[in-house]
């Protein structure tokens, strides 16, 4: 086959997979596939189901253009997840062993982040409301084409009509204008679709955790609009009185995760909130109490960042956290950048890795991954593939050794284009600020200096 050159019409052909969620027995995955038509301008993302034994990969969800976030129930019996099918973006349920997908939800303005209550009854999620206001669901006798016809009528009266804003954050990337509604916590029951919304206001929630005994759930809210927008407080929500509580306003929180048993909370925060914006690029990790002591700082001494900093405009799905601690809790899995390739890093929580342990990385970039029992599934690219997805089996003994199984690529179509591309030379980077990218080139005509794009100037 005759080398040549990357070209456009080659991203027709790329299948995205990420988002991988791992069943609580640590035998199956449910991933997300993205497909792109040129034909049609969109992209097309459809849930995945795998056996991790036999590596069989078939179709969970068919239906729909946008499946996403999925969530297996505690007991593993249930699937829940996002499809823009039938009213929007609403939460569905699917038996794990295939079947009718259930829509449980009809909100006006759609819905994110799924979280399972413990005893399997809700779930939690994030749905917009207008300020203060109770959040706006379909009417019962509304049919699908109805509420398809509303949401154009809604989308074309925003697109075209003024709007007049009073804050100073009224735009954000990759999202455009505000259009005033904020992120709230709603709880909703999966036998009746009944809901309850749990908090109010005019800042959005940033993202959640539910505690193992289901007694309460902690969350982030931004401090205001104005000047502190980058920040992000932790908000402790009782289940019981239904009262708010501040935890800790001495983080800027990003990103939670309980233990298993309950007794203590990760988080990924930014621990400089005079320098906000830089230390943006550093997110740390830390333990802390349920009352919000730190316990301990996992990261004193780790040298780069713990998120997927390689962002991606195919819009590779790594779903909404990456945090994830070991089943007996000794460990917390997060993701990191290193000189530009991702890669999964591990913390021991006594403290006594601080400068982390490389789990899976190499030359290769990491952007997605599931962890149950000893079991880590990852999705990853490279230079001239994609996306690919790996099984692996850690050690016991060892963090950086173990068995690596490749998905069968023919039962995933093939995930990257049947071409025969020119061979990738590699080269590291380092600019002046001694950021390290990795650049990818073709030919070593082609090498250069490449700026780093990062939603601020960077020069190469």
């Amino acid at each position: 086959m005759t080398k040549r050159r990357f070209q456009v019409d080659d991203f027709a052909n790329f299948t995205l997979v990420g988002d991988i969620q791992i069943s609580p027995d640590g035998k199956r995955a449910v991933f997300s596939r993205q497909t792109t038509s040129i034909q049609k301008d969109s992209y097309e993302v459809q849930l995945m189901y795998t056996d991790l034994t036999t590596q069989s990969i078939k179709p969970l969800t068919t239906a729909g253009k946008s499946n996403h976030a999925a969530a297996w129930s505690p007991d593993g019996s249930q699937i829940a997840f996002i499809s823009n099918r039938a009213f929007g973006k609403q939460l569905w349920v699917i038996p794990s062993t295939g079947g009718e997908a259930v829509r449980i939800t009809a909100f006006r303005h759609g819905i994110s982040q799924l979280r399972w209550s413990p005893d399997g009854q809700y779930v939690y999620a994030l749905v917009p409301a207008s300020k203060n206001a109770q959040i706006e669901v379909f009417p019962a006798e509304m049919t699908p084409a109805e509420a398809k016809e509303a949401i154009e009528k809604d989308n074309k009266n925003w697109a075209e009509g003024p709007k007049r804003y009073k804050e100073l954050y009224y735009k954000r990337d990759g999202v455009g204008l505000s259009q005033l509604r904020y992120a709230q916590l709603v709880r909703i029951d999966c036998a009746t679709g009944s809901f309850t919304q749990l908090t109010y206001g005019d800042q959005d929630i940033g993202t959640f955790a539910v505690a193992p005994d289901g007694t309460s759930l902690y969350f982030t809210k931004g401090r205001n609009r104005e000047f502190e927008w980058w920040y992000a407080d932790l908000y402790r929500y009782d289940m019981t009185s239904g009262e708010t509580s501040l935890v800790s306003d001495q983080f800027i929180f990003h990103d939670l995760q309980f233990s298993p048993d309950g007794n203590a909370l990760a988080a990924l925060v930014y621990d400089d909130e005079f320098n906000v914006y830089q230390s943006a690029t550093h997110l740390k990790l830390y333990v802390f109490s349920p009352n919000g002591e730190v316990r301990a700082h996992l990261t004193e001494s780790f040298p780069d960042d713990l998120t997927n900093s390689n962002l991606s405009d195919l819009r590779a799905d790594t779903g909404d956290r990456s945090l994830t601690w070991s089943s007996d809790g000794r460990h917390i899995y997060v993701l990191s950048t290193r000189e530009g390739r991702g890669e999964v890093v591990r913390f021991h929580v006594d403290g006594s890795t601080p400068q982390g342990e490389i789990v899976a990385g190499g030359t290769r970039d990491i952007y997605a991954f599931g962890l149950a029992n000893t079991t880590l599934v990852f999705a990853y690219a490279t230079a001239v593939n994609p996306s690919r997805m790996v099984i692996y089996e850690l050690h016991r003994a060892s963090t950086y050794t173990g068995r690596e199984v490749r998905m069968p690529e023919d039962r995933m179509e093939e995930v990257t284009p049947s071409t025969d591309f020119l061979e990738v030379e590699q080269t590291i980077y380092a600019p002046n600020d001694a950021w390290l990218e990795t650049v990818e080139v073709s030919e070593p005509e082609l090498s250069g200096t490449v700026p780093q794009m990062t939603g601020g100037c960077k020069v190469g």
